[in-house]
């Protein structure tokens, strides 16, 4: 994200906080789709992911005289979403991920499932079909503290650093969660 969406970001902030409730409409329409994206990927379905993605904008709209100037507004959001999920799993003590493969954002809360490729042999197309289930059930296991690591790393493309803002852990942190998740991938895989 660079300097001026920062900017923007605080131009609406102020704006909110001014009382204009259509200024955070526009924050909301700028992240929504990525703050569902990661609620989607965490918690497995799209009700749960719909509920977490409302209750961040509730959360955020609310504490919105706590957001820092100078802080980047969407890593914010992230961080709010990301524990929002974390307590959701841990009060239901199921821990579930939804492969980006799975499933396409088109449009504005509009998915639809993958679309059979029909240049390869059916055989080809299961048995891919079988590999991407096999390790998304494996992501599954995964203790959450390194899931979520994983899943901002590796479904969201984050930097190390931004992991770091969004998760509020230290580097050498996320550089070791994310080593031991892959670590237990590749064992799982017997790599």
């Amino acid at each position: 994200m660079n300097n001026s969406h920062i900017a923007e970001d605080l131009i609406l902030i102020k704006k909110t906080l001014m009382g204009e409730k259509e200024a955070f409409g526009q924050l909301i329409d700028k992240y929504k789709n990525s703050i569902f994206r990661l609620a989607f990927h965490m918690m497995g379905n799209y009700s749960d992911a719909e509920d977490i993605s409302q209750e961040v904008f509730l959360q955020a709209y609310r504490k919105l005289k706590e957001f820092k100037v100078g802080s980047n507004f969407h890593t914010w959001l992230y961080t709010i979403d990301l524990n929002m999920c974390k307590n959701k799993l841990k009060r239901r003590s199921i821990l579930k991920f939804i492969s980006i493969d799975k499933s396409i954002l088109i449009g504005d809360d509009e998915f639809i499932r993958e679309i059979p490729d029909k240049s390869i042999p059916v055989e080809e197309a299961l048995i891919k079909k079988e590999e991407k289930e096999k390790v998304n059930r494996v992501i599954d296991t995964l203790p959450l503290k390194y899931r979520s690591v994983f899943i901002l790393r590796y479904t969201e493309n984050m930097s190390y650093e931004e992991i770091t803002k969004v998760t509020k852990l230290p580097l050498g942190t996320v550089e070791t969660r994310l080593f031991r998740a892959r670590k237990i991938l590749m064992k799982k895989f017997n790599l």
